[in-house]
């Protein structure tokens, strides 16, 4: 892990998470940022998304950040996106100036939250993610490459971060 990111306290990484995703999010077309519409999608995503690469079966309710275990998903999540070339030169920037605690404030309380968000605005840098909605209330995903030349192997090395970031 990168030092600069272990160097920093837990509120630190919440707020650099923050304003990453909130620069993520700003930069994605707005049908991606409304595909995802709650803690559930989110979550549900992220399970589906696993289960399509891997096979894993996973309950989307089980997937949660809190307590000690936010703290280690925060800076891996931060890392990962420190080690993701399209992300890198953001985080970059927020490591070299993080916003004081006056700027972005996220209560550790508030860290599930912020960690999804990030991890759900990071993966939409990458893939697209789709939902359909059946009229039964099921859901059913689809997880389509934004990047070309990089194929399985991308979204195979996305779903590893990704379940070592839920803790499978």
């Amino acid at each position: 892990m990168d030092q600069r990111i272990t160097r920093l306290d837990d509120h630190a990484v919440l707020r650099i998470l923050s304003a990453v995703t909130e620069t993520l999010r700003e930069e994605l077309p707005v049908t991606e940022t409304k595909t995802i519409g709650s803690a559930d999608d989110a979550r549900a995503a992220v399970a589906a998304l696993i289960e399509s690469t891997d096979g894993k079966k996973i309950d989307f309710t089980s997937i949660t950040f809190d307590g000690p275990r936010a703290s280690r998903a925060a800076r891996e999540l931060l890392n990962a996106m420190l080690n993701d070339p399209d992300t890198q030169p953001l985080v970059e920037s927020e490591l070299a100036n993080p916003p004081s605690d006056a700027q972005k404030s996220p209560e550790l309380a508030l860290a599930g939250a912020v960690i999804m968000g990030s991890l759900i605005a990071w993966m939409q840098t990458t893939i697209d993610i789709g939902i359909n909605r059946h009229k039964d209330g099921t859901l059913d995903y689809s997880f389509r490459l934004k990047k070309k030349a990089s194929g399985d192997t991308l979204i195979s090395n996305l779903t590893k971060t990704v379940s070592t970031l839920i803790g499978l």
